[in-house]
C-alpha cells in the first residue's frame, strides 16, 4: 500500500474496483489453486465474501491505465528492494566472491495454459500466454521482464529479451551496477546481439548459456601449412 501510494502515479480509488483491490485480487488469483479466472471469482465470493462481477474484474485486466500502474509498481518494488544482494539479506552466491558486485540474473519464459475463452490465431489455434522473467541468483527476487505471446499472437522469447535488455540496462534499477550477467538456456544464443549492441558492450553485460550441439567444432578437412 505504501509503495502504491508513494511511488505510483495516477492511482484511483473512485470505482467499484479500486486499483488497490485490483492488485490484491490479481495477486490472490496468481497464488490460488483456482482452475480458471471464473473459478477464482467464485471462490472469492463463497469463501471470503468478496463478490466481484466477472465483467468488472476481467475488463480491468484490459485497461491500459491499470497496466501502466502495474508496470510502475513493479519497477518501484525492484528499485526499493535493491538489485544488490546485500540489500535483501542472505546472498545465495556468497561462495563466489568474484560475483559480489555483479548482478546475475537467470532469464527464461513461463508459459500458461490458455483459457477456454482465449483468442485464437488466424489458423484457429489457441495461443498460450508466455511471459519472460528474470530471477536474481543472488537474492531469489523474481522480476517480470515482459510479455512474450498471447491474445492470439505468437512470438519468440529472444526478440523480447533483446528489446527489454536495452531498456533494462538503461533503467535506474541497473544504472549503478557494472557488468551484469544474464544466464539463459541455449535458446538465448545470439552472437550478433552480444557483440554488436552498443549498450551491452558499454555496460559490460554478458549472456551466458550452454553451447548448442550443432555449435561444436567439426573437422571437415585437413590442409597443409604453406610457410611461404
Amino acid at each position: 500500500m505504501e509503495v502504491l501510494r508513494e511511488y505510483v502515479r495516477g492511482v484511483r480509488n473512485d470505482s467499484s474496483l479500486t486499483d488497490l483491490a485490483f492488485i490484491q485480487f490479481g495477486v490472490l488469483c496468481v497464488i490460488s489453486q483456482a482452475a480458471s479466472g471464473r473459478d477464482f471469482l467464485q471462490q472469492c465470493a463463497e469463501m471470503f465474501g468478496q463478490d466481484r462481477a466477472r465483467s468488472t474484474f476481467f475488463d480491468a485486466l484490459h485497461s491500459n491505465r491499470r497496466k501502466g500502474i502495474l508496470a510502475e509498481l513493479n519497477a518501484a518494488f525492484v528499485s526499493r528492494c535493491g538489485v544488490k544482494p546485500i540489500d535483501l539479506g542472505a546472498d545465495l552466491l556468497l561462495g563466489l566472491p568474484g560475483l559480489k558486485d555483479r548482478a546475475v540474473y537467470a532469464v527464461d519464459g513461463h508459459q500458461l495454459e490458455h483459457a477456454c475463452h482465449a483468442r485464437k490465431d488466424s489458423k484457429g489455434r489457441y495461443v498460450p500466454g508466455n511471459t519472460l522473467y528474470l530471477l536474481c541468483l543472488h537474492s531469489g527476487l523474481l522480476v517480470n521482464f515482459g510479455a512474450v505471446q498471447g491474445d492470439g499472437k505468437y512470438q519468440r522469447e529472444m526478440p523480447v529479451f533483446r528489446a527489454r535488455a536495452m531498456d533494462w540496462l538503461a533503467g535506474r534499477a541497473m544504472r549503478e551496477l557494472s557488468s551484469p550477467i544474464f544466464v539463459g538456456d541455449p535458446a538465448f544464443v545470439d552472437k550478433q546481439f552480444g557483440t554488436r549492441m552498443v549498450l551491452m558492450r558499454e555496460r559490460g553485460a554478458l549472456v551466458i548459456t550452454r553451447t548448442k550441439q550443432n555449435m561444436l567444432p567439426t573437422v571437415y578437412a585437413s590442409y597443409g601449412w604453406d610457410k611461404t
